[in-house]
């Protein structure tokens, strides 16, 4: 008996939701940059011509994952940085330390997610524009407001920047050797004596 138009719906979604499934988790764990097409179809055990049947390249199906992202139920994981702008200085550090705690204990989609936010300033060789947004400005925005009023160490604030970066990056590639079980939490106390007199 043939399948229904309905079937045939769902084989389609349930098969553009392993490419995207698997090409998260190679973005997240092997950064954009190092992954190709081939890798993709690979992990996911399918041709090319059925990925291309989907997706453009692997800018469109970052971006597909970036949207869907935006759409489901990840509220209480939406990075904080509205809130912690408005915060300001050391206060707008502290949000993104507590949420750095709480993102080390979340399920491996979100955590996954997150790691894609961190790391998408750093890529070089996407064809198009990457959805999603760039933390590092912010972050330094908020490090040179907490240098002003003296609760940040003195020095260049792109070079703490990016000391906060290398070592948020460190705790989530230790997470993934690990696993979420076995991943002790730094908590944001001592993540912010890593750049903070307080």
């Amino acid at each position: 008996m043939p399948r229904t138009e309905e079937q045939n719906r769902e084989i389609k979604e349930r098969r553009k939701l392993k490419i995207m499934e698997k090409a998260l988790m190679l973005f997240a764990t092997r950064g954009f940059d190092a992954i190709t097409v081939d890798d993709i179809t690979k992990e996911v055990g399918c041709s090319h011509g059925l990925f291309y049947h989907y997706f453009a390249g692997k800018e469109d199906v970052y971006n597909a994952l970036m949207s869907l992202k935006d759409n489901q139920k990840y509220d209480e994981y939406r990075l904080p940085t509205k809130r912690a702008l408005e915060a300001g200085g050391i206060a707008g550090l502290r949000i993104f330390a507590e949420y750095a705690e709480r993102i080390a204990q979340a399920d491996d989609t979100v955590f996954y997610f997150v790691r894609l936010a961190l790391t998408r300033q750093m890529t070089q060789t996407a064809k198009g524009a990457l959805m999603g947004i760039d933390l590092y400005p912010d972050f330094l925005k908020l490090i040179q407001e907490a240098q002003k009023d003296g609760d940040v160490y003195e020095g260049n604030p792109r070079e703490i920047a990016n000391m906060y970066i290398d070592f948020c990056n460190g705790a989530m590639d230790r997470r993934f050797a690990m696993g979420r079980g076995k991943f002790e939490i730094v908590h944001a106390p001592e993540i912010m004596r890593l750049y903070t007199k307080c």
